[in-house]
């Protein structure tokens, strides 16, 4: 019985010391958020709303993978080429005249993406030379006039397909090699990258290097 009681004593101290022990430590978390310490907390929104925004790459790529090819720039086109034959009857002068459109731009994959400058907003771009993306120079609205050799039958219709064929290879490298041209071209692509990426938040300038 005298052990039983010696037991159930001990077993009160443990219960009061316990007791002690939280209750010094819930006053000590009291009196350090009683410190006038300002306990703060911040919400997800609160703190994407303090961020400013990345300008990444991958959205910058994402707007040139969009598309295949930009056109900036489409004109009409007017030429008068002339082929001479000559045969056992003299030579034979044959002029052709064209007319149709042209247009020129950039392939997305000739434009390199250099730095993204995200304190000033500026995107460093590369562009490849400009590419003739069409030439549209429709066979039926050709015309073909023998202007010399009275001896000698005008073009047969094979003969004005090779002609047509020749002439339009011949404009195409005259196009792509014209410095005029490549440099309106050019300008006019800088114009349409820009608006490309117009609508991608805190792009503030395009600098093509």
């Amino acid at each position: 019985m005298i052990k039983f009681k010696l037991l159930l004593i001990k077993a009160l101290i443990a219960i009061v010391a316990s007791f002690l022990l939280v209750s010094g430590t819930v006053y000590a978390v009291n009196k350090h958020n009683n410190s006038g310490e300002e306990v703060k907390i911040i919400q997800q929104h609160d703190k994407v709303k303090d961020q400013s925004y990345i300008i990444s790459k991958e959205a910058v790529m994402s707007k040139l993978d969009s598309t295949v090819k930009i056109v900036s720039m489409s004109e009409e086109i007017h030429k008068s080429l002339e082929d001479v034959n000559d045969g056992f009857f003299g030579e034979r002068h044959t002029e052709l005249s064209l007319d149709g459109t042209y247009q020129m731009g950039i392939h997305t994959k000739d434009i390199q993406v250099l730095h993204i400058d995200n304190d000033r907003g500026i995107i460093h771009i590369k562009l490849g030379k400009p590419s003739l993306i069409s030439l549209d120079l429709p066979f039926n609205s050709l015309k073909f006039e023998k202007t010399q050799g009275w001896a000698r039958l005008s073009m047969g219709e094979e003969e004005q397909k090779n002609f047509y064929i020749v002439s339009k290879k011949s404009i195409t490298k005259e196009l792509t090699s014209n410095k005029e041209i490549l440099k309106k071209a050019n300008m006019y692509n800088e114009k349409a990258v820009k608006e490309l990426f117009k609508d991608i938040p805190n792009v503030r300038a395009i600098v093509f290097e």
